[in-house]
Parts: C-alpha cells; structure tokens; sequence
C-alpha cells in the first residue's frame, strides 16, 4: 500500500489529507486526516505503528496503528471507508528533526537546529 499525507493544494495551502492506495484495486481511499495542515515532514513504521513528525520549529511527533489504519481501508466495499483511526501525539521533540528512522525497534530522530 501506498500512504500520501499532506502536502498542499493547488493554491500553495498545506493540507492534512491522508489516502491510501491500494494497488490490488487501484483504488484510493480516504483515511483519518493528520492532526494538522503539513507539508514538511517525515515518517518512519517501527512494529506497526506509523511515526510522523513535523518538521517544523514544533518538533511534534504523532503515531498512528498502520494495521488499524490498513484493514478499515481495505474493506473491500464499493465506498471509499473513511479511517475512523486518530492520530496520537507524543512529546515534542527537544529539537527539530530532519529525518525519523528505526534501529532494532527504538525510534530515531536525526538533525537538529
């Protein structure tokens, strides 16, 4: 499955859009939007769970169940489902952070300003 979150629209506004590609159906699907407008950001799965952070001067990290957010996606069903899943925030990072990676199951964060 492909993921797309944020980004802007065609007028330059940053948006909190989420969908989901499923490539068996060729089909998108909406999900639970981000916890806020982002179009700078960066994300990294660590067992199942997906870790999205700003990156921004906030350094706000957020996850959500990949699995959770998957299976009510792909229902099957004629209708796009829309992913009742919310976002979980964390705590901020103490600096802001250029890339989120994983190693043997502990989150990385890494840069810094």
């Amino acid at each position: 499955c492909l993921t797309v979150v944020g980004g802007t629209d065609q007028r330059g506004k940053q948006i909190s859009d989420v969908e989901i590609l499923i490539p068996q159906t060729s089909q998108w699907h909406n999900a639970s939007p981000a916890p806020s407008p982002l179009s700078l950001m960066t994300t990294t799965i660590i067992h199942n769970k997906c870790f999205l952070a700003e990156c921004t001067d906030s350094a706000i990290v957020y996850q959500l169940c990949v699995s959770v957010h998957l299976a009510t996606a792909t229902t099957g069903s004629s209708v796009a489902p829309q992913v009742t899943t919310e976002w979980k925030a964390l705590p901020e990072l103490p600096y802001e952070c250029f890339a989120l990676g994983s190693l043997n199951g502990c989150l990385l964060a890494v840069g810094g300003g």
